[in-house]
């Protein structure tokens, strides 16, 4: 079954994909304020901008045809807060969300497919572009309900899809949990070194 709003964001997804095409050299706020005027006009959720973003831009192939490093500027945009009241790490857990929704619901014959290595990479080339930072996969690994990151229902998103990619990510996860150990290890040597 698709949902009504599901069919507006395939819709508003169409018009930003032509409109990209056609003004390749926009700045990033021209890139945003077009999504919001999209989105807007289909009468979409505020998230739907980011599912617009996402289903023009990337294909089933993105993680192989380096779409992440040519897209660096704009994810940073993204998850750059604008207001006070917006925190870079909402913003990042959105993001995350974001591609959860393009990996198991944009690309469903895909999700069957997704490895622990496929998803690990998407995970280890949005933390290298320092797009999403340490704090938001912990707090994206320990979520276990559904909340204002989430892609809403409405869209396709379902609780357990969110955990599939999650499950999949465990090698990167267990990598971060690793390196961040090793990190504090470094700082107790360098801090007793210095003590000496």
């Amino acid at each position: 079954m698709v949902f009504l709003p599901a069919r507006f964001v395939e819709s508003a997804t169409g018009e930003y994909r032509a409109w990209s095409a056609a003004h390749a050299t926009a700045t990033n706020v021209e890139r945003y304020d077009h999504l919001r005027a999209l989105q807007l006009t289909f009468s979409l959720l505020p998230q739907a901008r980011l599912l617009m973003y996402l289903g023009a831009m990337y294909s089933e192939s993105f993680l192989n045809d380096n779409v992440l490093a040519k897209e660096q500027s704009f994810l940073q945009f993204l998850v750059t807060p604008t207001t006070e009241s917006t925190s870079s790490l909402s913003l990042q857990r959105q993001l995350l969300a974001g591609f959860e929704w393009l990996c198991v619901v944009k690309f469903q014959k895909v999700a069957v497919l997704n490895t622990a290595v496929s998803i690990s990479k998407l995970c280890m080339q949005l933390y290298e572009l320092e797009v999403i930072e340490e704090d938001a996969f912990v707090s994206w690994q320990n979520d276990t309900v559904l909340h204002e990151y989430s892609i809403s229902s409405q869209y396709g998103m379902q609780y357990d899809f969110a955990e599939s990619m999650k499950e999949h990510a465990k090698p990167f996860l267990a990598w971060l949990a690793e390196a961040d150990d090793g990190e504090e290890e470094d700082d107790e040597v360098e801090e007793e070194e210095a003590g000496n």
